[in-house]
């Protein structure tokens, strides 16, 4: 879409804006702040290193809640608004700025009235925490007795360390590409290695999800400006760049239940040809085969489920991208919202991929930002979903809306009432 490509162009242009500067980072804040701007990218986000606790909020003047800086700002429960419009950018760093990230709004220079207003709304949702809090010791079990494997989509060891302390039971994404997006050139197996060992680490003996390199659109290094492809089709266009990552991947996974998952697949022979790789791999990284899952992201690779289930080993279906491009929204742009999946169009493509996925006999996760959503939590169980991968900060709230699924219950309905849409 040219817009979301604009956006590609665009964080391109600003880092390579930085590096002419002789900046190799956007700097983040020095002491608690909100951090206002037009739009970040990915590598932007990385660079305001979240993890620290300096950033309060984001507010940007455009993005959406679907664009990867907002997923990324979620992971670490940082609210953030966008598409507020440019008047946002007239803020000073004097003015006072409430950011409203479960609305998606912001405030400036707030009343009295309405900074009151806020911390009363603060202290329920600590309250509504604390009770969600209380359930991490709960299995993730519908209240008709199905069991959902509840894991987290993690990329840092911070979030690692997050999602083990709400009780994820795994990690159902390991986002390879964010550690390389100012890369000169191809990760070596020993980068991609170390990248990956110490977010491993964490959860020893439990099932973690490694996703290959998924290069392009808004995720694309200076190094492959340009150069067009994205996802699993331009790795195998590199395939020696291929093997090192899945050498560095068995490395840093080894002590726990590992699985390996193919962006954007589309076709059968994919998978075979990166099957045989992963098969190099194994013997010079000296570990077992792990299982091999696609990632279904677009129509085609739904309409071609029944195929790739023959050859895969898991499914996981990748919302964001499968909303985006089934229904022709950008996710960059605010119109797009996780609560999408829900239109009927979605629906038929998600159920039709669980269809073939059991019928091969194998499990099916979804881990797009739809997965965090407790309003869509009913309709995916419904749908047969048998993992669900968020960001940390969702466990709770998702843990609690599973228990709380009746697999046909009136949150259906009121689904549909609010977005028009749900095929049941």
């Amino acid at each position: 879409m040219l817009a979301a490509r604009a956006e590609d162009l665009r964080e391109l242009g600003r880092r390579a804006a930085r590096a002419l500067a002789g900046h190799t980072t956007a700097e983040g804040p020095s002491e608690p702040a909100i951090v206002v701007a037009r739009e970040l990218g990915p590598a932007e986000v990385v660079d305001l290193r979240l993890e620290e606790g300096l950033v309060l909020g984001i507010a940007l003047a455009e993005g959406a809640a679907t664009s990867h800086a907002a997923i990324m700002a979620r992971a670490l429960g940082v609210p953030m608004a966008a598409g507020l419009g440019a008047g946002v950018l007239a803020v000073s760093a004097r003015d006072e700025l409430i950011v409203d990230g479960t609305e998606g709004t912001a405030v400036l220079s707030p009343t009295s009235e309405t900074r009151a207003r806020f911390r009363r709304i603060a202290a329920r949702d600590a309250e509504e925490r604390a009770r969600l809090a209380a359930g991490r010791g709960r299995p993730a079990v519908t209240a008709h007795g199905r069991a959902i494997r509840l894991l987290a989509n993690a990329s840092t060891p911070a979030e690692a360390a997050a999602a083990s302390e709400r009780g994820a039971e795994g990690l159902g994404l390991v986002r390879t590409e964010l550690a390389f997006l100012d890369a000169a050139g191809w990760p070596t197996e020993e980068q991609h290695h170390d990248a990956l060992v110490d977010t491993l680490a964490l959860f020893a003996g439990r099932v973690v999800t490694v996703r290959t390199l998924d290069f392009g659109a808004d995720k694309t290094p200076p190094f492959l400006l340009g150069r067009g492809g994205r996802g699993i089709a331009l790795a195998l266009e590199h395939e020696d760049a291929l093997e090192a990552q899945l050498v560095g991947i068995l490395r840093a996974g080894a002590g726990t239940r590992l699985r390996v998952m193919l962006p954007l697949v589309e076709s059968p022979v994919q998978i075979v040809a990166v099957r045989r790789v992963l098969r190099r791999a194994a013997a010079t990284a000296r570990r077992p085969l792990p299982q091999l899952g696609a990632m279904i992201e677009t129509p085609l690779g739904a309409t071609r489920s029944h195929e790739l289930a023959v050859v895969s080993d898991f499914f996981s279906i990748g919302t964001n991208d499968l909303v985006a491009t089934t229904l022709g929204l950008d996710r960059e742009e605010r119109e797009a919202s996780p609560l999408d999946a829900a239109d009927p169009a979605v629906v038929e493509l998600i159920r039709r991929t669980i269809g073939a996925a059991h019928a091969a006999g194998i499990t099916v996760e979804v881990c797009g930002e739809a997965a965090g959503e407790a309003a869509l939590t009913p309709l995916l169980v419904q749908l047969g979903v048998d993992e669900l991968s968020v960001s940390p900060a969702r466990l709770d709230v998702v843990r609690d809306a599973i228990r709380r699924s009746g697999e046909l219950g009136d949150e259906l309905s009121e689904l549909r009432d609010s977005r028009g849409g749900v095929v049941a």
